[in-house]
């Protein structure tokens, strides 16, 4: 609710439970809501107890038990506790899709786990468009490898190798793939459906 300017948070009644001294507060996810103060964020519980301190540029929220943070332009992961589970020493850190998150830096990518650990590491080349189509969809992900895309399982493993110009995401095992100006269908055999015609 807002007050004055502020925000804080009423109960059902209308009963101030945390006071309006917040620039900015989000809705509460999981027991916990991300604030604003002095233009940072931080977290706090449903009794306005400090879960995170107000330090970070920008706190996504918690949908699950992590979220995606920003400090001077760098991403990381923290906790619904507030541990840092990814350091924030990243150029870019992605949503967690099939329980692994995409993390970019100098050019290159790889996942990284609930728990921060690498589960592939930072060995494909990432361009300008990897974050917004590096993340994983039905338990594969697109990947740059010397100019040309293909796609990777959630172990890593390729599951087609890197020779299009471009792929979409893959639908009931269907995947469209374009060679140099067309495009066509292949399944997850890695079997041509429809060739590149289109």
């Amino acid at each position: 609710a807002e007050k004055d300017g502020r925000f804080g948070y009423i109960d059902m009644t209308g009963r101030e439970m945390v006071p309006f001294t917040y620039g900015g507060a989000m809705r509460f996810h999981n027991g916990v809501a991300v604030v604003q103060k002095d233009d940072q964020s931080g977290v706090i519980d449903m009794k306005g107890n400090v879960v995170v301190p107000c330090q970070y540029d920008w706190i996504e929220g918690f949908t699950s038990d992590r979220s995606r943070v920003r400090k001077d332009g760098l991403m990381g992961i923290i906790s619904i506790f507030g541990d840092v589970v990814l350091p924030v020493e990243h150029d870019h850190v992605g949503g967690f899709n099939d329980s692994l998150a995409l993390v970019i830096d100098k050019g290159k990518c790889g996942y990284v786990d609930m728990t921060g650990q690498w589960a592939i590491p930072q060995r494909f080349s990432a361009n300008a468009l990897t974050v917004n189509m590096g993340d994983f969809h039905n338990g594969v992900a697109r990947v740059l490898t010397s100019g040309k895309l293909g796609l990777i399982d959630t172990h890593g493993e390729r599951v087609f190798p890197p020779q299009y110009v471009d792929i979409g995401l893959m639908e009931q095992d269907i995947v469209p793939v374009k060679k140099k100006m067309k495009w066509g269908y292949a399944d997850r055999a890695f079997t041509t459906l429809v060739d590149a015609k289109y």
